[in-house]
C-alpha cells in the first residue's frame, strides 16, 4: 500500500486554493478546505523530559535549527488552553512518523530532497526516510540529517 502522505497535503493545499478562488473565502467549502489543510499541516514531535517522551506539536525552528519551539504537552481530547509553549533543543525532540522531512549534511544528491519518516530503528537511531522523488531510494538517516518541513515547498 503506498504512502502518499506529501502528494496528499500537496493536493489539500491546492483544494484550498482553487475553493477560495471560485467560492470565495466565506463559503463552508473553502473554510473546510482550509480547517482539513490546518490540521494536515501539523507537525508532531516527541520531546524527552526527564526519563519519558512526550508528544508536542512542533511549531518551528529557532537559532538556525539549534532549538524547536512546541506546543504541549498534548493529552487526549486535547486541551489547547492548557498547553505551554516550551523552546526545547532540536537534539531532545523526536519527529513522529509520517512527518515531512528535508535531508542535509549528506551526500550531494540527497541534500534538499523532501521526504517523510516511515519508520525510526531504535537499535541505530537512523529514520528511514521515503523521498517525494520517486527516482530516489529509500534512506536510512540520522536525526542530525533531517529537519521537519513546517511549509513543502
Amino acid at each position: 500500500k503506498a504512502n502518499r502522505l506529501l502528494e496528499a497535503e500537496r493536493l489539500l493545499t491546492k483544494l484550498a486554493i482553487i475553493s477560495k478562488r471560485v467560492h470565495g473565502s466565506d463559503h463552508r467549502l473553502t473554510k473546510k478546505a482550509g480547517s482539513y489543510l490546518q490540521a494536515w499541516k501539523r507537525r508532531y514531535v516527541v520531546v524527552r523530559q526527564q526519563f519519558q517522551w512526550i508528544l508536542f506539536q512542533a511549531l518551528r525552528y529557532e537559532e538556525d535549527g539549534k532549538e524547536c519551539v512546541v506546543q504541549g504537552p498534548i493529552e487526549t481530547p486535547r486541551k489547547i488552553g492548557e498547553e505551554k509553549t516550551l523552546t526545547v533543543a532540536t537534539n531532545d525532540i523526536r519527529p513522529t512518523m509520517d512527518t515531512p522531512v528535508v535531508c542535509h549534511g549528506l551526500a550531494p544528491h540527497l541534500n534538499g530532497k523532501v521526504g517523510d519518516l516511515r519508520s525510526r530503528d531504535e537499535a541505530t537511531a537512523l529514520y528511514e526516510v521515503h523521498f517525494e522523488d520517486k527516482d530516489l531510494k529509500p534512506c536510512s538517516v540520522s536525526h542530525g540529517n533531517i529537519r521537519i518541513l513546517f511549509e513543502l515547498p
